[in-house]
């Protein structure tokens, strides 16, 4: 575990310190918490089980591990559209990220993170609920978390740039995810926020047409 990481990092129970002895877990600082969390894969985990409102995305995303759902594209969208939109929203250029500390809240597939490390200097972090983020560990400047963004084991005030691309709706308490990253933000940094829209588009139309398909199996929905 590098140090710069590790200085991040707090305990999401009681906002404690975290310690490294060993290459298997972070131990809580305070004696009266003493939680471990195990580190698999170089990836400190924080939650065990991924919570039902991840499942589908994390059937997605290790689909996508194994070249077997979208492969040069996500969502449609092209490596070079999303990597645009990053600078774009954030009102910045490619020299302002430069060894800053940068988040990407709910950062699935991890494919912004890699993006932006192919072509600039930084130290990149995501966080995510599923498990499939032991899978996408190859990049040393690419530090990952398994956790939970209303529960975020990240000290205050630690990152100069915030992306977040359609998860907070997800979380069940949109609210206060969003005040959990607004406290991991620098003064003067900057966090972008993006939600479903109400009608979500043809997602939306297939959902009026089919009520119930949200309860179909992920390998039947993604069979369809």
């Amino acid at each position: 575990m590098k140090n710069i990481f590790l200085d991040l990092l707090k305990c999401p129970q009681c906002n404690s310190n975290l310690e490294c002895n060993t290459v298997d877990y972070l131990e809580c600082s305070n004696s009266q918490c003493n939680n471990r969390y195990l580190i698999i894969e170089k990836v400190p985990t924080f939650i065990s089980i991924t919570p039902e409102l991840g499942q589908g995305f994390e059937y997605q995303w290790k689909k996508r591990s194994s070249g077997n759902f979208e492969i040069d594209t996500l969502y449609g969208k092209e490596k070079s559209e999303e990597y645009s939109q990053f600078f774009r929203h954030l009102k910045i250029n490619h020299h302002n990220i430069e060894n800053k500390n940068i988040l990407d809240a709910g950062c699935g597939s991890t494919r912004m993170l890699q993006l932006l490390a192919e072509k600039h200097i930084a130290n990149y972090y995501g966080i995510d609920l599923s498990s499939s983020l032991y899978h996408h560990t190859s990049s040393e400047s690419i530090n990952l978390v398994r956790g939970d963004l209303i529960k975020l084991p990240f000290k205050d005030e630690s990152f100069d740039y915030i992306w977040s691309g359609g998860v907070l709706h997800h979380t069940g308490r949109p609210k206060k995810a969003f005040r959990q990253l607004v406290d991991v933000l620098k003064p003067k940094g900057k966090i972008y926020i993006w939600l479903y829209s109400v009608e979500q588009g043809i997602f939306g139309r297939v959902r009026k047409f089919l009520p119930g398909i949200y309860k179909i199996s992920n390998p039947v929905l993604y069979y369809l």
